[in-house]
């Protein structure tokens, strides 16, 4: 057995008294990137929050290195698993070097500081994401795609082995998209980091996933490589899309190319 590995087994989940997972089964492959894919509302976000410890399941359990999640107390929680979710919030005139060192909190007791071993891990985060001159700078001058690499920073700085991140592209230019997700895909290659991430995008998701976890209506429908997930049923299914699918002349990953009502009513024309 993997000494990070992470599953679910038969999970549901609720928000007030809507039920947004259904008995939902799944194991995260480690040392690769995992996507959770769907249309929006269909449980992505539900399910990487209870895979994280931030909301507990109704029933089922997750677990990790066979132990129950729950099981964990929250500093043992956060030295395993980083979590960078969609909404986050930074304090007006936060430096980016105290930014990241926050990752070190679960290093911490009650009345220590930073020891030698923090500042050094929160450097070595900083440099391993590019973001070494930035350290003195206020998070709000900053870009979209430089603010998201402080973000990553910042959960390197906790030293886990798995980091779950929720639309981590979300606002950002087409160009950064890829920065981001390049950065992603060489932390994983490079550190073997087990990331399990929200993405919006299919093509995106079928260019940089190892594993996909296709969700609809709070369950998952299909899980396996992006070849054996993204095919036109699936598309249709999932996100009630008629399409084609192409090969990535780039990196021979499966494309999806939407067929509108238009296309399909010039295509009888």
């Amino acid at each position: 057995m993997e000494k990070y590995q992470l599953k679910c087994e038969r999970i549901s989940a609720a928000y007030a008294d809507e039920e947004i997972l259904h008995e939902v089964s799944l194991e995260i492959p480690a040392h690769q990137i995992s996507v959770l894919l769907g249309a929006n509302g269909c449980g992505k976000s539900t399910l990487l929050r209870v895979l994280a410890g931030f909301l507990n399941s109704q029933q089922g359990q997750v677990t990790l290195a066979g132990k129950k999640l729950q099981e964990y107390s929250p500093k043992e929680v956060a030295r395993l698993l980083a979590v960078l979710p969609q909404q986050r919030q930074t304090p007006v005139g936060t430096r980016v070097i105290d930014l990241v060192s926050q990752g070190r909190f679960p290093y911490h007791t009650l009345f220590g500081g930073m020891s030698q071993a923090d500042k050094q891990a929160v450097e070595e985060a900083m440099d391993m994401v590019g973001v070494t001159e930035l350290a003195e700078k206020d998070i709000g001058d900053l870009s979209g795609g430089q603010k998201q690499r402080v973000w990553i920073a910042l959960a390197l700085a906790q030293q886990t082995e798995i980091i779950f991140l929720d639309e981590p592209t979300t606002f950002l230019d087409l160009s950064y998209q890829i920065e981001i997700l390049d950065l992603l895909a060489d932390l994983n290659q490079r550190l073997g980091k087990t990331i399990v991430m929200v993405l919006h995008d299919i093509n995106l998701a079928a260019r940089y996933a190892d594993q996909i976890f296709a969700m609809k209506q709070g369950r998952i429908i299909q899980s396996g490589s992006p070849q054996e997930v993204i095919q036109v049923d699936l598309i249709k299914e999932v996100f009630d899309l008629s399409s084609v699918i192409v090969q990535d002349p780039v990196t021979n990953s499966p494309v999806v190319v939407p067929i509108g009502s238009r296309d399909a009513k010039n295509k009888r024309n």
